[in-house]
């Protein structure tokens, strides 16, 4: 296949993604990776510098993805795999382009469809407005660009369902991988500390997670990484800690605890969202409600009690190698791709 690839994400558990899914399909396939390079639009923090940003997100942007869709047409691509972009959610590329296009919805547009994301804080009438505004334009625009995929994968059970309320659209379940050769054990001293992977911001459940911590006596270090670190030292911080704790409110799919389960280290993670497609109870780690304490107590059980916290390390490798690898993913996400050609050239 000739596939056209595009992205424009930030660095982290999505990005790592994206970055997989162009190496491994690079190895069957020509590959061709699209990214507008607009960095200097980062810093909009207030005033003049919100309105030239906003102007570039809901005009100029839109005028840079028709000129790439244009490009990518040209060069008669089977298909377009379109991941999400930073400023719009769902691209502008979707609506611009005559290829066929695959959509990998890793979220949907989360700030215009959950309530304990909605815009809260204490402004002036102008700003409500405005914020309200920019928030209104978001949404119809995610909403047409998306809508105007040929097909739609989803990374995951919760966020199928979570973009056919939204959208009201079907989607094929494509889970992602781990890179078992790199996130994987190692000869490394264990610390009496939890890691926590993500900015330090209420909606990853960074707050509750302060709670938590805060109930257990003697007290234990929550380490903060906010993806920052190189490969490398990401996995060094996975096999130091007794056991990684996952909290973020309704995690569309979460690539951290298989990073986890894959380094052998045990995961305590809310029973919300996609945890709940990748840790299994009392086996790999634990799902527990949104209760500081009763999170707190499965943390002390797995300091009490090393040699289980070892099994659970043990069984969670091995449930990332088997299910979990990246060679499944791309199998699933190939299948995908050919079938939708296939039908293409029938018609």
């Amino acid at each position: 296949m000739k596939i056209a690839v595009f992205h424009n994400l930030p660095k982290g558990g999505a990005m790592r993604v994206v970055e997989e899914q162009i190496k491994r399909l690079k190895k069957k396939h020509h590959v061709d990776v699209f990214t507008p390079r607009v960095e200097s639009y980062l810093h909009h923090e207030s005033g003049i510098q919100r309105l030239k940003f906003d102007f570039f997100k809901f005009w100029t942007l839109r005028k840079i993805h028709q000129q790439l869709a244009e490009k990518i047409d040209k060069k008669n691509y089977d298909v377009v795999l379109v991941h999400p972009s930073k400023y719009t959610q769902a691209p502008y590329l979707l609506g611009n382009l005559r290829t066929r296009s695959f959509y990998y919805a890793q979220e949907v547009l989360r700030i215009g469809y959950e309530y304990n994301l909605r815009f809260q804080k204490k402004v002036n009438i102008v700003k409500k407005i405005y914020e309200e505004t920019t928030r209104f334009l978001r949404k119809k625009i995610d909403f047409e660009n998306i809508k105007s995929a040929d097909r739609i994968l989803a990374n995951s059970c919760h966020t199928k369902e979570a973009a056919f309320k939204a959208y009201g659209v079907y989607s094929f379940v494509c889970y992602p991988g781990v890179d078992i050769d790199h996130f994987r054990p190692i000869v490394i001293k264990k610390k009496r500390e939890v890691l926590f992977i993500g900015e330090p911001k209420k909606i990853n459940g960074f707050d509750f997670l302060k709670k938590v911590i805060s109930l257990i006596q003697p007290m234990i270090r929550l380490r903060v990484v906010r993806g920052n670190l190189s490969e490398k030292k990401l996995v060094e911080a996975y096999n130091q800690a007794m056991a990684v704790v996952c909290a973020s409110e309704v995690e569309p799919f979460g690539l951290v605890p298989l990073e986890s389960m894959a380094c052998q280290t045990p995961v305590v993670a809310v029973k919300e969202g996609g945890y709940r497609e990748t840790v299994i109870n009392g086996v790999t780690g634990f799902l527990v409600d949104r209760e500081p304490k009763l999170f707190a107590e499965k943390i002390v059980f797995l300091l009490k009690n090393p040699k289980l916290a070892k099994r659970m390390g043990e069984a969670g490798r091995k449930y990332v190698k088997k299910e979990w690898s990246w060679n499944k993913s791309i199998k699933r996400l190939e299948e995908q791709l050919n079938e939708t050609i296939s039908f293409n050239n029938y018609c």
